[in-house]
């Protein structure tokens, strides 16, 4: 029997592949319904332009006491 590492190459070829295939949120939506806990990243751009982020107030402007 070989180490659980002999075809880690083989299987992270093939995940790249598949993720290239599809963007971060679609990703997201197909391994989440099949039942595998997972989440996109949020880049910044992310978290400026989301309909969500917004509706919750999650980016707020503060003014700071000494740098305005």
């Amino acid at each position: 029997m070989r180490g659980r590492g002999w075809r880690g190459g083989t299987l992270k070829a093939e995940i790249r592949a598949w993720t290239l295939q599809h963007t971060k949120w679609e990703a997201m939506q197909i391994l989440g319904e099949a039942g595998v806990p997972c989440s996109a990243t949020h880049s910044t751009f992310d978290l400026f332009h989301n309909p969500h982020f917004d509706e919750r107030e999650f980016i707020q402007d503060i003014d700071h006491p000494e740098w305005g």
